[in-house]
């Protein structure tokens, strides 16, 4: 391997070469970013240091490095032409050092991503053997018809398991994937909203079911200091001010704030891959962490990591990529589920929305492969709720909705499930070979013959509560964007006030839909409310009071609510029972008492984390099968 690696050397080194002679000819300087750049290809191997005497040069071909040394003579011609054309693209651009400097940011985090494809690391299922599974033979029972039982359902299906019968509490199939039309025929998201260039496995479910569309990206982000700001400020602009903020340094200029964040993002995504390494196609979850360093360093919050680690500039970010998506404040929630969820393709995401990087390799191009430019954050126009619906319809998977549970048994032999169904008196009791449970656990504890383990994983559990308001207004000034938010009200001293909405409509019209007409009077959008108190806790006087005060303080009186879902979010676990190996340790659970687990409680709230726990833990129990 070393001889391999000392090869591969020189060709890089080669191929550096050449290229950078095309940029000498150029006869362009471009900004000072970097002294030298370091190709590492393992962290405990030969390490290669290149330094060049043109500042910066190198990071145009930071992506050439991402060499695999199973077959390096093919890989360095393919980067090589990709170096080359991609120079080609840039030549008129290098005058302006603004426009440079975008295009380095991305190049560079690229290349700390790309060194981290030769260390590969198993996932949390690389090694796992579970306890027990279901027979091809058996009838099995899945509780919910989320996105956790029905994706679940579906890989089962595609594992040669046909006798699954999925038992829902709702009318609906679904779960937090809730797409509600209204006006216009247009579909608003009231929960699973959003799509990032992470979603490989939801991407592979949607065109499955040949999804009609290709996914419409959110552009046009205008941000507010709070609810009493009139006046927004773009994205990029907004972002710029965010980091001198951070940074104590209110004269920086906008060069000096894109060089931190690129300092910053690369170092980010080297402590993610050093921590971590390149786990990500063995499952979303990353492998339970066994050295002692790596807890030591991670047994804090997200916040409190990013101020030790000096890296207070991708703050703003983290705050919008991580807590509003409703998955806790930084300075409250472990370290552990910020990396889990600020991976290094999604931080690159984020860069190309900032409009940074206009060309991606094609591994990496994100949901809409046809157009690689702004496509780090999407929505469906159909809504997420449709692919849950066409699953079911397609496979012909059995639901039964308007469940309630009386009870389930567990014996050696089998499981019973007893239940009602709405409207009808009589109780109807099935027996099942194995059990699913893809519903929060704690919801189940009534019904459940619960072990002492089930019971302490639900007792080690926290969570949020996050509001959805569907509501029109005729006030036809009063919104500009697609998408907007009140930055200062993401914080814990402010529960429920109103952090995002969005425009369904104006959104799809930005995407070139045409079929809906301009509305001739106001409009309707989805207000985002969130809060760290307990699902079980929350008034809903209080979210009416702060949703009502927002808008009366821009002047809107007209304010129709059309629907309102108030979601129990984000079961998490503390810092503590993460260092006792939580989530972990329920992995170590499958099986047991013939029950598998399932949902967002098992890993993360996030419809790909789901998918991708479902997909891998079907497959290493029919791996073990046939070992």
């Amino acid at each position: 391997v070393r001889l391999q690696e000392l090869l591969l050397g020189v060709s890089v080194l080669n191929s550096c070469s050449n290229c950078i002679y095309e940029l000498f000819e150029l006869g362009t300087p471009l900004p000072n970013i970097e002294k030298g750049a370091v190709l590492k290809m393992r962290e405990d191997n030969v390490h290669f240091v290149l330094h060049v005497v043109i500042a910066g040069l190198l990071l145009w071909l930071a992506f050439i490095p991402c060499l695999r040394v199973k077959d390096i003579t093919q890989e360095v011609e393919f980067y090589q032409n990709e170096a080359r054309d991609w120079l080609e693209q840039v030549k008129g651009d290098l005058g302006d050092a603004a426009q440079a400097v975008k295009i380095t940011v991305a190049a560079s985090a690229l290349q700390t991503v790309a060194n981290g494809v030769g260390d590969e690391r198993p996932g949390a299922f690389t090694h796992l053997r579970l306890h027990g599974g279901p027979k091809k033979s058996d009838k099995i029972a899945i509780i919910g018809a989320g996105p956790a039982g029905v994706s679940m359902a579906y890989a089962l299906s595609k594992a040669g398991y046909t006798n699954v019968r999925l038992l829902e509490e709702t009318n609906r199939v679904g779960g937090k994937s809730l797409s509600f039309e209204h006006k216009y025929g247009v579909k608003h998201e009231m929960g699973t909203s959003y799509m990032s260039l992470d979603y490989e496995v939801v991407q592979e479910l949607l065109d499955e079911m040949h999804y009609p569309h290709s996914a419409d990206k959110v552009a046009g982000h205008l941000m507010y200091d709070s609810d009493s700001s009139t006046e927004g400020q773009e994205f990029s602009d907004w972002l710029n001010d965010e980091i001198r903020q951070e940074l104590g340094k209110p004269k920086m200029s906008n060069t000096g704030v894109a060089m931190r964040l690129l300092k910053d993002a690369v170092r980010y995504i080297r402590h993610h891959r050093r921590l971590f390494g390149n786990y990500e196609k063995h499952g979303f979850l990353p492998a339970k962490p066994s050295n002692p360093a790596f807890r030591t360093e991670l047994n804090c919050t997200i916040g409190a990591w990013l101020e030790s680690h000096n890296l207070r500039s991708l703050s703003p970010l983290f705050k919008l990529a991580y807590t509003l998506q409703g998955f806790g404040f930084l300075q409250n929630t472990p370290a552990i589920y910020g990396f889990m969820w600020v991976t290094p393709k999604l931080l690159i995401g984020f860069a190309e929305q900032l409009n940074t990087r206009k060309h991606l390799p094609d591994d990496m191009s994100g949901p809409d492969t046809t157009d690689k430019q702004d496509r780090s954050l999407t929505v469906l126009r159909e809504g997420f709720e449709w692919l849950w619906k066409t699953i079911v319809e397609r496979k012909k998977l059995d639901v039964v909705l308007n469940v309630h549970l009386k009870s389930i048994d567990r014996t050696q032999s089998n499981v019973t499930v007893k239940y009602t169904i709405e409207d009808r008196m009589e109780t109807s009791t099935e027996h099942f070979d194995f059990l699913i449970i893809a519903a929060p656990l704690g919801n189940l504890l009534k019904v459940l013959d619960s072990t002492p383990e089930e019971t302490n994983v639900v007792s080690k559990l926290s969570s949020s509560t996050f509001v959805t308001t569907l509501f029109d207004y005729k006030d036809t000034s009063f919104r500009e964007r697609a998408v907007e938010t009140w930055f200062n009200n993401i914080d814990p001293k402010f529960p429920f006030k109103i952090w995002s909405v969005r425009d369904h409509l104006k959104l799809q019209r930005e995407n070139g839909e045409s079929k809906f007409p301009t509305p001739d009077e106001g409009s309707t959008q989805v207000a985002y409310q969130f809060s760290d108190s307990n699902f079980l806790n929350v008034s809903e006087e209080v979210v009416l009071k702060e949703f009502e005060s927002h808008f009366q303080k821009h002047g809107l009186t007209d304010v129709n609510v059309v629907k309102r879902f108030i979601w129990h979010y984000f079961d998490r676990f503390s810092q503590g029972s993460i260092n006792d190996g939580f989530p972990w340790k329920i992995l170590d659970m499958q099986g047991s008492k013939r029950t598998w687990y399932t949902g967002s409680w098992t890993n993360f709230e996030a419809v790909n984390a789901v998918v991708s726990y479902n997909n891998h833990l079907v497959h290493a129990w029919v791996k073990q099968q046939e070992s």
